[in-house]
């Protein structure tokens, strides 16, 4: 169901690994929101067990929890920390004995059609067989007579200048709003006024020059980054 779900999305599952009363999932986005797809999965998953067992009512105990990721160190940081979940609460005592998880995926030698190895592989190295030694490497596995320089040439953005002291969307929105008295942030509704849209192109400008991304904009919004790319062609 999640590799239909991230397809029918655009999107690329990373790494996954399934605990006993939870799941982690590193995920690229595409036009459709994170929020979209795992309603989509959940609700989907959610049916099919209470189908399957005559159960009724609520599946999971609360909404899921999500962390944006535009950094390649953290990145690196969640490849570890998913594949080592096991490992921490004690399942086992080495990540590749988890049959739950995109380990063997990754290393071999089960080829996914889920798990987008190749781009989780380009995280560390350009070189496949390298980026497994070196994923082994961060799970702290023995490598043999392999000695890397474990840097994965990690070139981080500088955040602009006024990224630390950015002010924040709803200040932004709130600024916006002020005298209009219409409400800029969530979902747009049906039949809204026209200088509504004109508003929050205004405010996805602003948000952008704030060093938000298209992601955390669209979130603010209610809608998918496609359509913050669309309000920001508006040229003011």
């Amino acid at each position: 169901m999640l590799e239909e779900e991230v397809r029918r999305a655009g999107a690329a599952v990373l790494s996954v690994c399934l605990m006993g009363n939870h799941f982690h999932v590193l995920i690229r986005i595409g036009d459709i929101p994170l929020s979209v797809v795992m309603q989509r999965l959940l609700c989907r998953y959610a049916r099919y067990f209470n189908a399957a067992h005559d159960s009724q009512g609520h599946f999971f105990q609360s909404r899921f929890k999500a962390k944006l990721c535009d950094d390649i160190e953290y990145l690196i940081t969640l490849l570890r920390y998913i594949h080592m979940n096991p490992v921490k609460d004690g399942f086992v005592q080495e990540p590749g004995d988890w049959r739950w998880s995109s380990y063997h995926q990754i290393v071999g030698p089960i080829r996914s059609t889920l798990v987008a190895v190749d781009e989780t592989l380009a995280l560390l190295a350009d070189d496949p067989e390298t980026a497994r030694k070196r994923f082994r490497m961060l799970l702290g596995e023995p490598l043999g007579d392999f000695v890397p320089q474990f840097d994965v040439e990690v070139q981080t953005k500088e955040p602009p200048p006024a990224a630390k002291a950015r002010r924040t969307l709803d200040s932004l929105a709130q600024e916006l709003e002020s005298g209009s008295g219409l409400k800029l942030l969530g979902r747009p509704g049906p039949g809204r006024p026209r200088n509504l849209t004109k508003l929050r192109r205004r405010f996805a400008a602003d948000a952008e020059r704030e060093g938000y991304s298209h992601s955390e904009i669209a979130r603010a919004l209610g809608v998918c980054p496609s359509a913050v790319s669309q309000y920001l062609q508006i040229k003011f």
